[in-house]
């Protein structure tokens, strides 16, 4: 009887140190899948900061343009305006009157010298 009782135990301990290995082999892995997770979780967190901060940048550009294309618009206007108000030689009164002085002085200057 002896006999079979060390066998017993003998594969009692086997069974034992396999369980035992099996539970470390299970700990290595949860433990590597933990650092996975904790990996991924870091990574996942980078990424949102930095959609927002993209998002963010978005935004303010867009305000940039619509800010643009409304001095864009007004500007234009002004253009059109300023266009339209001009008369048909493209000389407003003021610089007509000049521009007659300038001459009037040009043609007193050629006279005295002839």
């Amino acid at each position: 009887m002896d006999h079979q009782q060390d066998d017993i135990d003998i594969e009692g301990a086997r069974d034992i140190v396999k369980i035992e290995n099996a539970l470390k082999s299970f700990w290595d892995k949860a433990h590597a899948a933990s650092d996975i997770i904790e990996k991924y979780k870091t990574e996942q967190q980078y990424f949102k900061n930095n959609q927002i901060e993209l998002e963010k940048q978005i935004s303010k550009l867009r305000n940039e343009l619509l800010s643009k294309e409304q001095e864009l618009k007004k500007l234009q206007t002004e253009h059109s305006r300023l266009l339209n108000n001009l008369p048909s030689d493209g000389f407003i009164p003021v610089e007509k009157e000049n521009l007659k002085i300038k001459i009037k002085d040009l043609l007193v200057k050629i006279n005295s010298h002839l």
